[in-house]
């Protein structure tokens, strides 16, 4: 099939105009890639993910831990895992953390 990419635009530009790929988006890097809008309850849905993995992992909510910018981690498409990860890294560096000052604190040091 031959497509005229000025007419592709064309189309596109008034379906926009019309209400039609209101929520859809095109990325720059990903020119003819339509991805949907990342909306709240997939977020909710990501998190509870997440939460369930924290939980397994660390035995701790996700909501006691220190504050992290998740919403951003999930427009930037961070997997639960990945974000997992993270979170679970800093608890054990700040528990770590805790330890030794408690040492030094202890022994005087």
């Amino acid at each position: 099939m031959f497509v005229i990419p000025h007419l592709v635009n064309t189309f596109k530009e008034q379906q926009q105009r019309k209400g039609n790929y209101s929520s859809f988006k095109s990325y720059p890097s990903f020119p003819n890639k339509i991805v949907c809008q990342k909306n709240k309850k997939n977020f909710r849905i990501w998190k509870t993910r997440l939460n369930f993995l924290v939980l397994n992992k660390i035995r701790q909510n996700v909501d006691n831990l220190p504050d992290n910018d998740y919403w951003d981690m999930f427009v930037n498409d961070y997997t639960p895992e990945d974000v997992c990860e993270i979170v679970c890294n800093k608890y054990y560096y700040s528990c770590l953390e805790n330890i030794t000052k408690s040492y030094i604190e202890f022994f005087g040091f």
